[in-house]
């Protein structure tokens, strides 16, 4: 993937040279929009070391993360920032390291609202 995209970074960098010499400045504005989101994918990529992996390795996707939590799918997807997510595939991918550390510390969270009572054990 990573070779893919370099490849592509190349071929838009050369086509917005031939644009400019032709005087074609929207083409070449074009062009380089194209290779600049490209190389701010590889850059990403590269960030996460995220070129040469399949989703279902070391992440777990959003109803895992829900069920873990004990949260529903939506309170997942908002925590993609927290937990390092991407999409691949048009789904959320989480590290399954870093969740597994977001759910000791959520699980100790001292949270408002009136608190369950405990029984105790009558003796």
């Amino acid at each position: 993937m990573n070779n893919y995209i370099v490849s592509r970074i190349e071929i838009y960098r050369n086509e917005t040279l031939v644009c400019l010499d032709n005087n074609d400045t929207v083409g070449a504005l074009k062009n380089r929009a194209v290779q600049k989101e490209l190389e701010n994918i590889l850059h990403f990529l590269l960030q996460f070391d995220l070129c040469n992996i399949e989703p279902g390795e070391d992440f777990y996707d959003t109803s895992q993360v829900a069920k873990i939590l004990k949260t529903d799918t939506s309170t997942a997807n908002r925590k993609t920032k927290i937990l390092n997510a991407f999409k691949m595939d048009g789904k959320w991918n989480f590290p399954k390291q870093k969740v597994d550390e977001y759910a000791i510390y959520y699980a100790n969270i001292n949270r408002r609202g009136r608190k369950k009572k405990e029984l105790k054990n009558q003796e």
